[in-house]
């Protein structure tokens, strides 16, 4: 039997996660395969994870530094170009794996022609098996998994760009594709760009229900985290971003869902030529809404959440004017306040959703019939 060739490169990005490098890096260095292990730290690590880096005897492994500017997509970037592996594999420094995941995605990607193979991430205490837990999802997914479905696993291996982030790459990928570095903060999405754009560059993602990522504890200290607020709106100007590069593309390719309920009604193809090559999948009144804003106020987020918020007062005034129609001025000025401290449409309004402009075309709509039902209330003005 002809052994398999070692020719993975692991690369672990981390910051100031010196604890979880502690409990899940040895872990790691039994992975089948594996021809080195990078660990990509930032130059301004102020904990011990060097340490526990450097304390680790196994010549395979090594640890630098990002050269490039802080974040999740310059160190994934600076491990690739450190390494010299045919295949990439990405670990995570809170994640841990079975012995064969680089070997199982290696052998998935051959068979399915694909340069890109990435398995299920599954949550499990320790005292679980995480192989036998991922049987027990096996077929949990739909047939074509979605962008936020993370916790689905496909009944067979699938093409599809989403997928997890620790995934096995074929280096001649990097020569058209790489981490954007400008998903920053908490980096949301980043991994979800490289696939996507992979697959736009003509390569293929395949995710596998035959092996998965698995992690036992969370680490609050270091990683993308911050406070609640920065973290969200990270995560904002980040999805955004995303929206923004690839949203059309997205539209336009078959990701999209197809509920038992649409399959009931007709077949895929007959619902995708239904579509057409429009750009929109749902009412189109928000997207040319936000066609007008972006050639009003520009690209960046800040000055289309603004807009977004200035629907939001909107809403408010309306439901003002709604109330006062019926009931006295302190009724409506408490209702009002009770609009603008909405819990939900505070959220929504900072999400480049339709849902606010939904409520404000509600609001007028009940405002005009409002109208129209008190004119015919009052009493005739015509002679008797």
């Amino acid at each position: 039997m002809t052994a398999e060739p070692v020719d993975i490169s692991l690369v672990v990005p981390s910051h100031n996660r010196a604890d979880a490098l502690r409990a899940n890096l040895p872990d790691m260095l039994r992975l089948e395969g594996l021809l080195e292990i990078i660990v990509v730290i930032e130059r301004h690590t102020s904990d011990e994870s060097p340490q526990v880096v450097e304390a680790i005897a196994d010549e395979r492994l090594r640890l630098i530094r990002n050269p490039g500017p802080p974040g999740l997509s310059a160190s994934r970037n600076a491990g690739v170009a450190d390494s010299s592996g045919a295949w990439i594999l990405f670990g995570e420094d809170d994640c841990r794996f079975p012995p064969d995941y680089a070997v199982v995605l290696k052998r998935e990607a051959l068979a399915h022609d694909a340069q890109i193979a990435g398995a299920p991430w599954i949550h499990v205490d320790a005292s679980v098996d995480a192989l036998a837990r991922l049987a027990e999802l096996r077929g949990s997914a739909p047939a074509e998994p979605r962008i936020d479905a993370h916790g689905g696993v496909p009944a067979t291996t699938v093409e599809t760009p989403f997928i997890p982030a620790p995934a096995l790459i074929r280096r001649d990928v990097f020569d058209n594709v790489s981490f954007d570095e400008g998903y920053t903060g908490n980096a949301y999405r980043q991994e979800t760009a490289f696939f996507v754009q992979a697959m736009r560059s003509g390569y293929r993602c395949v995710l596998t229900p035959f092996t998965a990522s698995y992690q036992q504890q969370q680490w609050d200290e270091g990683g993308a985290r911050s406070a609640p607020f920065p973290y969200e709106i990270s995560t904002l100007r980040n999805n955004w971003r995303f929206l923004r590069l690839h949203g059309d593309w997205l539209t336009r390719s078959p990701y999209q869902p197809y509920p038992p309920w649409m399959q009931d009604i007709a077949p895929l193809e007959t619902w995708r030529r239904w579509h057409g090559p429009a750009t929109f999948n749902k009412a189109p009144l928000y997207p040319y809404l936000l066609a007008v804003m972006r050639a009003t106020v520009g690209e960046r987020y800040l000055p289309i959440g603004i807009c977004h918020l200035v629907i939001g007062v909107l809403n408010v005034a309306l439901v003002f004017l709604l109330a006062a129609r019926y009931f006295d001025l302190t009724t409506a000025t408490i209702a009002g306040l009770g609009a603008a401290l909405y819990g939900p449409s505070l959220l929504y309004e900072t999400l480049l959703l339709r849902d606010p402009l939904c409520v404000t075309v509600s609001l007028v709509l009940l405002l005009a019939l409002a109208r129209c039902t008190t004119a015919r209330m009052r009493p005739s003005r015509l002679p008797k």
